[in-house]
């Protein structure tokens, strides 16, 4: 019977290796198997003595220490509940995990972890201490308890031994109950997967609060007979990690593909003078990208084993085979391990080969169901197995393919995309480091792709390079259709990126700076921000700047040149802001105003920063245009000295602005090889960008190259065009009232009569401004 649980498997395991090192902690000490069972068999007696009876659950919120190694197995070996917590959760958050699991103790190291104190003293949860100092002493608690005998105490298969919460990466954390049979099963299966053994060893690298670093690299290798070392930190360290694989001569290491990603960028940055022979490398928990397998192992000369795996089925599920076993696939997780494994469509039918339906699988690893979650196990469990939500396929050697969970799939206007693939194709981008794609909302498919990259240190990659290189790699319909540059990304606490909270962050950055579509009105106030995620420009320092609040309406177009040469070509324009001003503010604001002439343009902007192509022969003459007419202008009028940019546009000196008036902002922009939308959107941005308060300079917008924006903008009097200042007349006097306390949504506080009027303007402004370019550009 005992064969069938966890805790037989580690008595087995020091009756027959009891001298091999079972436990490590870097620079520090060893803890053979048998001392090991020793130090749990003494620690699970106490923790009886204190009054834990089994069954009930205890937390232990550690960092990666041989405290946690030993309470951990003490409290399963008492037939208590064990429940990790992450010590870098917030005071709420243990509160819900504690609540949730219904813990009736905490245990955490001397130096305490506030915030899981406070949510425990908040239960009115009993805390206690566990200290080991050496490995010749025992574990200490705080408690005063008197050890009780635990030689007639036998834990049962059917024993709840470790609650953990699902990952929450596309819902709430659900608690999962697993058994001494389910942790039992699960082990063997990696152990027979691998063929561990009492000559292996490893450095863990994940948090052992979490299951994959808890089972695949601590439990399995200690019901191996093999030896595990914690780093002295207590946690992953990039530059520590080499010298304690070659320290404690490791032969294998499991991650997630963040940490792999991490330890090949050292390896690029700061190479090791040697490298321990490994056996493989196991990758799991998140996609790894077929090109970052590669690297890997051309860099470490080892086979890299992806694996599937999830809390539900007591971590693996899936592994590709060591290479005596079998040839292990790039793009797949490998053969079903120790389960049953099917895929089956939306009726619980099997289907064929090569053909995606939902991942399911049955088992003696697999949970039983969610704990106080009825509506959870009814949709997980139907049809006798257990439903992962992953879609996936078989191919004809058995090998499972993954194409992304049901709830990340993106519906592009029926074409079902999966994110994982869109993500393999960003990866292997040389100057991306990490990427992400995801759903939003679009009003004509539905969902559309967008995506969100790291780039790699001292990389340039701007969102049309990364944008070109999908388009090469990647079918139309699944080229992302805006490309987030960032420098982070929300992540799990073993590296997992949360594709759900990364749509839900930048979902929300694009609702906040929403471009308007073409001929549609914008109210807004000043602190509207267009940040670096708008790729174009930003406003922040504008409410300094200008005042208070303010209202705006704005309107765009734009086309593609879909004629040779190949780049597509898009103008886009936006009308955008009405500001008024007063006279403390007359140097505070760069002045852009329109009239119904090329040179009066307050912006032009090409992409990348270099001038239109000559070979359009009508950018070529509109800009050409620009730069003589408003020379000419300016010299008639005896306007302020101006100097010319490399690119012969004027930039000239702000005038005072007197008194108080409505100011109209207009920007037009030129783009290469982008999206007209993407052409709007700069246009708007470089329409608020502000520039110094004491001159008007030539500005450079964020680009790879570092070259910018050419800015031509010209002094407000003798440009304030008298039909313009009549169209503003009607404009009532509670929207100039309401400048300053107007905020992004506050377009419900104007009266129908405002927005009557806001109308009427803007139906003006549309046709006077449509037949002007339309003659323009057919000339």
């Amino acid at each position: 019977m005992e064969n069938l649980t966890l805790t037989g498997l580690l008595k087995k395991a020091a009756f027959e290796f009891p001298t091999r090192r079972a436990i490590s902690v870097s620079g520090k000490f060893d803890l053979s198997h048998a001392r090991l069972q020793e130090l749990v068999d003494h620690a699970a007696s106490l923790l009886l003595g204190s009054g834990i009876h089994p069954g009930d659950v205890v937390a232990l919120t550690f960092p990666n220490t041989v405290e946690f190694v030993v309470m951990f197995l003490a409290v399963i070996r008492c037939r208590a509940v064990a429940a990790p917590l992450n010590a870098a959760y917030t005071a709420e958050e243990f509160e819900f995990y504690l609540s949730d699991s219904e813990s009736k103790l905490l245990i955490t190291p001397r130096e305490g972890i506030q915030a899981a104190q406070a949510a425990a003293s908040k239960l009115k949860i009993p805390h206690v201490f566990a200290t080991l100092t050496d490995g010749e002493s025992r574990i200490a608690l705080s408690t005063e308890s008197t050890p009780e005998s635990i030689t007639e105490l036998v834990n049962d298969p059917s024993d709840v031994a470790l609650f953990l919460h699902t990952s929450g990466t596309t819902s709430r954390p659900k608690g999962v109950p697993l058994t001494q049979l389910n942790l039992g099963s699960s082990v063997r299966n990696i152990k027979s997967v691998y063929r561990l053994s009492e000559s292996d060893s490893t450095v863990l690298v994940l948090p052992l609060f979490h299951v994959h670093g808890l089972i695949a690299g601590l439990l399995s290798s200690l019901i191996s007979g093999a030896a595990a070392t914690l780093p002295a930190a207590g946690r992953f360290s990039a530059s520590t990690f080499w010298s304690d694989m070659r320290a404690y001569n490791a032969t294998w290491y499991t991650a997630v593909p963040t940490i792999h990603q991490i330890i090949l960028d050292r390896h690029l940055s700061k190479p090791e003078p040697s490298y321990p022979k490994l056996r493989f490398i196991r990758s799991c928990s998140a996609s790894l990208a077929p090109i970052v397998l590669a690297r890997l192992e051309e860099s470490f000369g080892a086979p890299v084993l992806e694996a599937y795996a999830m809390t539900e089925a007591s971590h693996q599920m899936a592994s590709n085979p060591l290479p005596e076993d079998g040839g292990h696939k790039a793009g797949s997780v490998g053969r079903p391990a120790g389960q049953e494994m099917s895929v089956l469509d939306e009726n619980g039918d099997p289907q064929k080969e090569g053909v995606s339906g939902e991942v399911c699988i049955r088992g003696p690893n697999v949970t039983k169901g969610y704990k106080n979650n009825p509506e959870a196990n009814k949709t997980g469990f139907q049809f006798g197995w257990f439903h992962t939500g992953d879609i996936g396929f078989f191919d004809s050697d058995g090998y499972l393919h993954l194409v992304g969970r049901i709830k990340e799939l993106i519906n592009r206007g029926g074409e079902k995309i999966s994110p994982i693939e869109v993500d393999a194709v960003l990866l292997s981008q040389p100057d991306v480091a990490q990427a992400v794609a995801f759903g939003v909302p679009d009003d004509k498919y539905g969902e559309e792709i967008n995506c969100a990259i790291i780039p790699r240190e001292g990389s340039n990659i701007d969102e049309g390079e990364v944008l070109q290189f999908c388009k090469k790699n990647l079918a139309a319909f699944k080229v992302p259709k805006k490309v987030f540059i960032t420098d982070s990304l929300p992540k799990t606490a073993t590296g997992k990126i949360q594709r759900r909270l990364v749509a839900e962050h930048f979902l929300a950055q694009i609702s906040t700076a929403k471009v308007p579509n073409t001929i549609s009105t914008v109210c807004a106030s000043l602190r509207l921000e267009l940040k670096d995620e708008t790729g174009w420009a930003s406003v922040e320092g504008w409410k300094r700047r200008c005042g208070g609040g303010g209202l705006g309406l704005g309107f765009g177009f734009g086309w593609k040149r879909r004629k040779p040469p190949a780049e597509s070509h898009g103008v886009g324009f936006f009308f955008f802001f009405f500001s008024f001003h007063h006279h403390h503010q007359q140097r505070a604001t760069a002045s852009h105003l329109f009239r119904r002439d090329p040179r009066l343009f307050s912006q032009i902007w090409t992409h990348r920063g270099q001038p239109p192509p000559r070979r359009d022969p009508r950018r070529g003459s509109l800009l050409r245009s620009v730069q003589t007419e408003a020379s000419h202008h300016h010299a008639a009028k005896h306007e302020p000295p101006c100097r010319a940019d490399p690119n012969g546009l004027e930039v000239v000196e702000p005038s005072d602005l007197h008194g108080g008036f409505w100011l109209l902002r207009f920007a037009v922009v030129f783009g290469s090889d982008l999206r007209w939308k993407e052409v709007k959107r700069g246009a708007m941005a470089n329409a608020l960008q502000q520039s110094d308060e004491s001159q008007i300079q030539v500005r450079e917008l964020v680009s790879p190259e570092g070259v910018g924006t050419t800015v031509y903008q010209s002094p407000p009097r003798p440009h304030i065009s008298k039909s313009i200042v009549s169209w503003l007349q009607p404009l009532p006097a509670q929207v100039l009232t309401a400048q300053s306390s107007m905020a992004a949504t506050a377009c419900s506080s104007l009266s129908l009569r405002a927005l009557r009027a806001w109308r009427r303007i803007r139906q003006r402004i549309e046709k006077l401004v449509l037949l002007d370019w339309e003659g323009r550009i057919r000339n």
